[in-house]
C-alpha cells in the first residue's frame, strides 16, 4: 500500500496525553530486604513511550505525514518533560502543549518481572494521575491553543468571518490572495496548499458571491452584518458548495510562477 498521498497531510490530535513507563525487573537478582519483609524489584531497564492520545499521535506520525500536532495538558514535573521528549522522538510537534503548574503529568508505571521459568509477567501498576479540574489559567491557555482553523477553501468571505471569531491561525487547502490579505491584516497566521488569485462561483460566470460582496469593505463586522447576510439570504437555507473553480495564479506550497485553473472538489 502506498502512503504517498499522506505526505502533505497535517493532523492535530486533541486528548488526554500520558506517559507509559515499563520497568523490567530481573527477579533472579532479588534478595529479601533487610528493612522490610519483601523481595524488592531489581529494575534493570526502563522504557518510556507515549500513551493515551500520545500513542495515537505517534502512530499517525509513523505514516510519515507532513505534521502531527499534540494538543493537550501536561504537568510541570519531570514526567511531563519525559512525555514531551518521547513525543518529539516520535515526530510529534508539542508546541501546542499546555504546561499546568502544580499538576501531575498522567503517568502509568508497569513493572515487568522476569527471570524465572522463562516467563515475563506484569505486576501491579503504579499510577500518577492528576486529580481535580483544570485550573482557570490553564483552561484559558488551552482555549487559546485551539483557536486555529483548517478549511478546504478559504476565500475573502471566510477570512472576514475568521477575523470576527478571533482565531489565531488559518490553514486552507485552497486560499485566495484577498483572503490572505484580510487574515494578515487581522494579525492571523496563514498557510495554504494552493494560493489562487480568486474563487469563482459554481456557474463559472464570475467571482464567488461571498468573495465579491466583501470586496468593498475592510470591516469584518460590517461584512458579516450587511454584505454576507444579504448575499446568502437571511434565514434562507443554503446548499453546500461542492464545486468551486479557482482562477488566476496558483502557488503550490509557495513555489510560485504557475498560472492555471482547476476545480476544488
Amino acid at each position: 500500500m502506498s502512503f504517498e498521498k499522506l505526505n502533505g497531510v497535517k493532523v492535530a490530535v486533541i486528548g488526554d496525553f500520558c506517559l507509559d513507563t515499563y520497568w523490567y525487573a530481573d527477579m533472579t537478582k532479588s534478595v529479601l530486604s533487610r528493612e522490610t519483609p519483601h523481595y524488592p524489584l531489581p529494575v534493570c531497564r526502563e522504557v518510556m513511550s507515549p500513551g493515551g492520545a500520545g500513542n495515537v499521535a505517534a502512530n499517525i506520525s509513523a505514516l510519515r505525514i507532513e505534521k502531527v500536532y499534540a494538543i493537550g495538558v501536561r504537568g510541570d514535573d519531570w514526567r511531563g518533560d519525559c512525555l514531551e521528549k518521547v513525543l518529539i522522538e516520535n515526530g510529534v510537534d508539542t508546541s501546542l502543549f499546555v504546561k499546568s503548574c502544580g499538576r501531575f503529568t498522567n503517568t502509568y508505571i508497569k513493572p515487568m518481572k522476569y527471570g524465572y521459568s522463562g516467563q515475563r509477567f506484569e505486576s501491579a501498576r503504579l499510577d500518577f494521575e492528576a486529580g481535580g479540574a483544570l485550573d482557570k489559567k490553564s483552561e484559558n491557555e488551552m482555549l487559546e491553543k485551539l483557536s486555529f482553523v483548517a478549511d478546504k477553501v478559504v476565500g475573502r468571505g471566510a477570512a472576514v468571518l475568521y477575523r470576527l471569531l478571533g482565531v489565531r491561525s488559518v490553514y486552507g487547502a485552497v486560499m485566495s490572495v484577498p483572503a490572505v490579505k484580510v487574515l494578515r491584516a487581522g494579525g492571523i497566521e496563514t498557510s495554504w496548499g494552493i494560493l489562487a488569485e480568486g474563487i469563482r462561483n459554481r456557474e463559472k460566470t464570475g467571482p464567488c458571491p461571498i468573495e465579491y460582496c466583501t470586496a468593498v469593505t475592510e470591516d469584518p463586522e460590517e461584512a458579516v452584518k450587511k454584505k454576507i447576510r444579504k448575499a446568502v439570504g437571511i434565514g434562507r437555507r443554503t446548499e453546500k458548495v461542492r464545486n468551486i473553480e479557482i482562477t488566476g495564479r496558483i502557488d503550490h506550497h509557495g513555489s510560485g510562477g504557475r498560472y492555471a485553473a482547476g476545480t476544488q472538489e
